[in-house]
């Protein structure tokens, strides 16, 4: 231990942070003379770098306090342990060497505490701010959840009066050490992969009977996101321990100690638990999930320890939290997981349906539905659509989601269990079942009881200066882009020519009530390519359009053909789209739905019709659920049913989902009407995609790029296997069997990296009508595509391959839906290239072994009478 004459002990914990440690140094350095008022506390905690030499070799040449200590590897908590027994500040904060302390920090810090003393207030803790930074240190964002603590300013705050402002980060606290030692406060090592620091605070906290936070905005502690994965809090949710160790050793512990020790849990402590609870739950309803990969008997286990932490959380407190953006139906969960009743009213009018005269009605309940009655008088009005829509989190229905559509008329009046409900016209969020500190701000102008500090003058200033870089780096990129015409701010004299164009008689009139068609932007051949041409053949009183890029290889095509073309993203599209009726697409994503930024084309009075791209087999509703749908068409009863029935996870009724059956299945069926038997000689392989193997999308399109390690994938090597057996296969050339390969659309500008084998023939879309190839295929080999289902359609045996299920389940935006491959699959499952090419050569040579599965493709589809066309177009015109 030191002399204990500073005001500061800094406690630094080093494991294999060698190549970070010179920038933490050299911000130690910028303190200057603050640095005088420190003493820093290094542990090497048995790192097997130079970590310790690094920091020998600096304290050599500098007057800084400095102690060094030496332990065989224990583990963060230890080290930390031992480096606050071997501290003597007044103060102690646990710094990480691979993050920065801006300069100043610690003079802030020193400052706000003799403002302090001056206003008669000892701190029970000291809160600093954390900036985010990158491995370069050149970028600062200010953008952690709890940044808007630090909006009030340098102030002293009880948390007995504002409970929400939570401490979760040892490195930006400064603790009294005197109090932490005299509380015997340890850090439990139990709790891995984080919330320790949490816990740590927690706990001292709990010792004080109205513990006072000083609230120091201007020092700034800049935390390092890794590009590197190796850091903790970047691998975190890969770890069992998350969800095991941290509910039960973290939340929970500690929880149950305050009840001991008080007899209640302290408001602040239970939002703490709520904070780090939101994210669990956050995270699990995310269509890429971290938390899917999980083991469902941990998933099991920590929705039981959940529920216990919930039980010590008043509702009230979940009803008031707003530290990070609670839904209606996380708060709704999480009560309900607690035990705690939840309220029926009010029940809310989210939206309407103006042409239909409808109202979209919607509540939460768990357990049984109430039971509902609907009145205007005395005369009951009946829903026109209803649904439960069941609400999953880590494998289990925790709650539901009742969705109604009735007529909203005067005198309306709804009762759930003989109760008369609140009916409140929005969204749900605007009620509340408890006063929190934001309303009372808010609605009725009482602020929070804080003690306000003077902030130093020069603090502003000294912050301009440190983001000087950063917002001349900022700036620049923004002046690049507007050169490039790139910005929304380079684009608004078009949009504006443009929506003053769309205002003109000529356009006004040339597309008013459009329905437009598109499939992707790049590439036709799909649902929205087929129904336009039923439509063009018989219904010229529709004014229909067809989007696509004019570099499409479709384009030349469909121009010979009489549609009617739009180039995608240009001034035409943009008018277009100013009077569409709807938009009716086999693909719901983004660059869809907004080619162009909102700020540019606000007016979207279109409705949206979603075709499919393929048969919905998977559970996608965390993505579908999102999305301005409103009509879905399917192909199949078991399709159709899991959209709509009670207990699905979709927010869609039978208003919103139609079976029809898909445009492209006529022609389908009609092209292989014509082909002889002879003639369908194809063992054709059309793996799908995977999400994980491509660069991020953009709202310009659907072109991406491949990641640098995609030629050694277990993807390429697999389907590279796979086809060079089939093309040297004996067996297929007795069957007169040529070998095709389809690859996705996503991979057709990469295909040299795949490296198709010699003997393999290509068929690309850009070059071929892949309708017309599926029809000559004798046998059909995918993976998870819903091109099995194609084959099915036209009576073609399938194959599946897959050998990486489990990857792909925890990678791609499905979940497990109602089909199920080994009880409703159209072929043998199959899961290495040996297995795969046996079974394609036993379905080809003793064709009785398919027929069980032609039997599942007739119960699935709906009747093959080529008529989908006719129905969807119905249904789409029969939208008000």
């Amino acid at each position: 231990m030191t002399d204990g004459t500073a005001l500061f002990s800094i406690i630094v914990a080093m494991y294999n942070v060698e190549p970070y440690l010179p920038a933490f140094l050299d911000s130690l350095d910028a303190q200057s003379t603050d640095l005088g008022e420190a003493e820093i506390v290094f542990v090497d905690d048995g790192s097997p770098d130079d970590s310790r030499r690094i920091v020998e070799e600096w304290a050599a040449s500098r007057e800084a306090r400095t102690v060094i200590v030496a332990q065989e590897n224990q583990g963060v908590a230890a080290a930390r342990e031992a480096g606050t027994a071997h501290a003597g500040g007044t103060w102690i904060t646990y710094a990480d060497p691979d993050d920065v302390l801006e300069p100043g920090y610690l003079g802030s810090v020193s400052e706000a505490l003799r403002s302090a003393s001056d206003a008669g207030v000892v701190p029970t803790i000291v809160s600093t701010r954390l900036i985010y930074t990158d491995d370069t240190l050149l970028t600062r964002r200010d953008t952690h959840p709890l940044r808007k603590q630090f909006d009030g300013g340098r102030r002293i705050v009880s948390l007995r009066d504002d409970p929400q402002l939570i401490k979760l980060s040892a490195a930006t606290s400064f603790l009294r050490r005197e109090d932490v030692l005299r509380a015997d406060i340890h850090w439990d090592h139990r709790i891995r992969p984080n919330f320790e620091d949490a816990s740590f605070i927690a706990r001292y906290l709990l010792t004080f009977d109205d513990p006072q936070v000083l609230v120091v905005p201007e020092a700034h502690y800049l935390y390092r996101r890794r590009t590197a994965t190796n850091s903790l809090t970047t691998t975190s949710w890969q770890r069992v321990e998350k969800y095991l160790d941290v509910p039960r050793f973290g939340w929970l512990a500690m929880m149950e100690d305050a009840v001991a020790q008080r007899g209640h849990v302290p408001v602040w402590m239970q939002n703490t638990v709520l904070y780090d609870i939101y994210w669990y739950f956050h995270y699990d309803a995310q269509i890429h999930s971290p938390t899917r990969w999980i083991p469902q008997d941990v998933k099991d286990r920590f929705l039981e320890t959940a529920s216990r932490v919930l039980r010590l959380i008043d509702p009230e407190v979940i009803a008031t939290y707003r530290i990070t953006p609670f839904s209606p139906q996380l708060r709704a969960v999480l009560m309900s997981l607690g035990g705690h009743t939840l309220p029926l009213s009010p029940v809310h009018l989210w939206r309407a349906d103006p042409g239909n005269r409808q109202a979209l009605v919607k509540y939460y309940f768990a357990g049984d539905r109430p039971t509902e009655e609907f009145t205007v008088g005395r005369e009951q009005v009946v829903p026109s659509y209803a649904k439960d829509r069941v609400i999953v989190y880590f494998g289990h229905d925790v709650l539901y989601e009742r969705i109604l559509w009735l007529e909203p008329r005067e005198g309306l009046t709804i009762r759930l269990d003989g109760q008369r409900a609140e009916i409140r016209y929005n969204s749900p969020g605007a009620h509340e079942l408890a006063v929190s500190n934001e309303s009372l701000r808010n609605r009725l102008g009482i602020t929070e009881r804080a003690r306000r500090l003077p902030a130093p003058p020069a603090a502003a200033e000294k912050r301009t200066q440190d983001l000087l870089g950063a917002r001349i780096r900022k700036r620049a990129a923004q002046v690049g882009r507007i050169v490039r015409g790139e910005s929304v701010s380079a684009r608004r004299p078009w949009a504006a020519a443009a929506r003053r164009a769309a205002q003109t008689p000529p356009v006004r009139d040339r597309y008013a009530g459009a329905w437009v068609f598109m499939d992707r932007d790049v590439q036709a051949q799909d649902n929205a390519e087929h129904l336009y041409r039923w439509v063009l053949q018989n219904r010229r009183d529709v004014n229909a359009w067809y989007v696509l890029r004019k570099t499409s290889s479709d384009w030349a095509r469909l121009s010979q053909e009489g549609f009617r073309l739009v180039d995608f993203g240009s001034t035409e599209h943009f008018m277009l789209m100013h009077h569409a009726k709807f938009l009716i697409s086999s693909h719901v994503d983004q660059y869809v739905l907004q080619p162009w930024s909102t700020k540019l084309l606000r007016k979207r009075d279109w409705q949206f019709v979603f075709l499919q791209h393929g048969v919905t087999k998977d559970d996608i509703s965390r993505w579908l659920n999102r999305k301005p749908i409103r009509l879905i068409l399917t192909t199949g009863q078991a399709e159709f049913d899991s959209f709509v029935d009670d207990g699905t996870p979709y927010t869609f009724t039978t208003r919103e989902v139609a079976l029809t059956g898909f445009p492209r299945h006529d022609a389908l069926a009609q092209k292989a009407a014509t082909v002889p038997a002879a003639e369908r000689d194809l063992v054709l392989v059309m793996p799908t995609w995977r999400e994980y193997l491509m660069t991020k999308i953009t709202d310009k399109g659907t072109v991406r790029g491949l990641i640098d390690d995609f030629d050694d994938s277990v993807y390429a090597s697999q389907w590279r296997e796979l086809l060079a057996r089939l093309s040297k296969d004996p067996a297929l050339a007795q069957q007169g069997c040529r070998v095709g390969f389809v690859p996705h659309p996503s991979l057709e500008p990469h295909l040299d990296r795949l490296g198709v084998p010699p003997g393999v023939e290509v068929f690309r879309y850009r070059d071929n009508d892949i309708q017309s190839v599926i029809s000559r295929a004798r046998l059909l080999v995918t993976d998870y595509s819903s091109l099995a289902f194609e084959a099915a359609y036209i009576g073609t045996p399938v194959v599946y391959f897959q050998f990486d299920a489990e990857q792909f389940f925890e990678e791609h935006p499905h979940r497990a839906g109602y089909f199920d491959y080994a009880d409703n699959g159209f072929g043998p499952m199959t899961h290495d290239a040996d297995e795969a090419a046996a079974a394609i050569r036993e379905s080809l040579t003793t064709p009785e072994s398919t027929a069980v599965y032609a039997d599942r493709a007739t119960t699935f589809f709906i009747d093959r009478d080529g008529k989908n066309c006719e129905r969807a177009f119905d249904a789409i015109r029969s939208i008000r």
